[in-house]
């Protein structure tokens, strides 16, 4: 007989649900309010969900969609999970339930750098490098996230405790060797707005002389080159440069948003 209702009690009683990993997404949404507001569907923008029971429905919606196209429940319930995905060292992985500004809900991730988690400081900064000749220093580098040759300017994060214009000063010296004596405020580059969150701002820096470089152990960094402002707008017309990497005649990539964005502020402001 006890046993027939503890069986009875078991079968009727609710799963317990462990919604401690909610409980913690929604603590990092009001700490690190400076990540951006909420937001609200009605005036046009993708308003995130933080009451409980719609985020629920939204989960359950949005896995039920993915099953649909073919996941597994386990995959389908895992890839609409809302809250804090994945975070290392450097990343934060973040998926949000989201009403879009048709009405219709779903979910909607985005990466976070862990270092604009400091709402009084900028995780990275770039350098547009010009010389007194009016030449413009560029890095020739190869990008893991990519798997090739690219040209690109400066740029790199901010250590723990330094300043903004410590970070362009080092940043500058260290990957070409070029050693700045003005500074001037471009404006801020949102290099993939679709997914990451970055925002970094950008600087024109006056060079006034260079020595050897001392490139990070992680940079993979072969050289630089100096080209004038329409060398550098030919090769993006081209979507290439023609140089030299490792003794070999490359074509390499010349794509770079932070310098494309930097060359028009800085035209605008005719500083070049």
């Amino acid at each position: 007989m006890l046993l027939s209702l503890l069986l009875a009690f078991s079968f009727f009683s609710e799963p317990k649900i462990d919604n401690s990993h909610f409980y913690e997404y929604l603590e990092f949404i009001r700490v690190y309010d400076h990540l951006g507001e909420v937001g609200n569907y009605k005036d046009g923008k993708i308003e995130i969900v933080l009451e409980e029971k719609t985020v629920r429905k939204i989960e359950e919606a949005q896995a039920k969609s993915y099953m649909k196209e073919g996941e597994s429940e386990k995959e389908a319930r895992d890839h609409s999970k809302v809250g804090i995905v994945a975070q290392d060292k450097y990343w934060l992985w973040v998926r949000d339930a989201v009403i879009f500004p048709s009405g219709s809900t779903g979910t909607f991730d985005r990466i976070i750098k862990r270092g604009s988690l400091d709402r009084n400081i900028n995780n990275c900064v770039g350098i547009l490098p010009v010389n007194k000749d009016g030449k413009i220093i560029l890095n020739l580098m190869y990008r893991h996230a990519i798997r090739d040759w690219v040209v690109e300017m400066p740029r790199g994060k901010i250590e723990k405790g330094e300043s903004l214009m410590n970070a362009a000063k080092r940043e500058l010296r260290e990957e070409t060797g070029a050693l700045a004596s003005k500074f001037e405020f471009l404006g801020e580059v949102t290099p993939d707005s679709g997914t990451v969150s970055s925002r970094v701002p950008v600087y024109l820096g006056h060079v006034e002389k260079r020595r050897s470089n001392n490139k990070d152990i992680s940079e993979a960094i072969c050289g630089t080159v100096e080209l004038s402002l329409d060398e550098v707008k030919a090769a993006y017309v081209k979507g290439y440069l023609e140089a030299v990497v490792n003794k070999k005649k490359k074509k390499i990539f010349l794509k770079d948003s932070y310098l494309s964005y930097a060359i028009l502020i800085a035209e605008q402001k005719k500083l070049i």
